[in-house]
């Protein structure tokens, strides 16, 4: 299962940058990490689908239940990143 979250950088040369991370519970993993200058949902989205490049699709997924992924639309899109036949 990945977990994905955000965190807006505090360092001064990435000051005001969003940082969307993937992270795979079990092995602790970090399958993508992407910085923007907005979190978005269509950012979450673009770091999910190259996490998905990179290590293949995980059996499950879990929002941090905020902004990033909210909404029936964008959780359908979601899945079909992960598993394009299932929605």
């Amino acid at each position: 299962m990945w977990h994905t979250d955000r965190r807006v950088m505090k360092d001064p040369r990435m000051k005001g940058l969003n940082l969307i991370t993937c992270l795979d519970d079990a092995s602790r993993c970090v399958t993508g990490a992407e910085l923007f200058r907005k979190a978005t949902s269509e950012n979450a989205v673009t770091a999910l689908r190259r996490a998905v490049g990179r290590f293949g699709a995980p059996a499950a997924g879990l929002p941090d239940n905020g902004l990033l992924l909210r909404g029936i639309r964008k959780a359908q899109k979601t899945v079909r990143i992960l598993d394009p036949g299932a929605v």
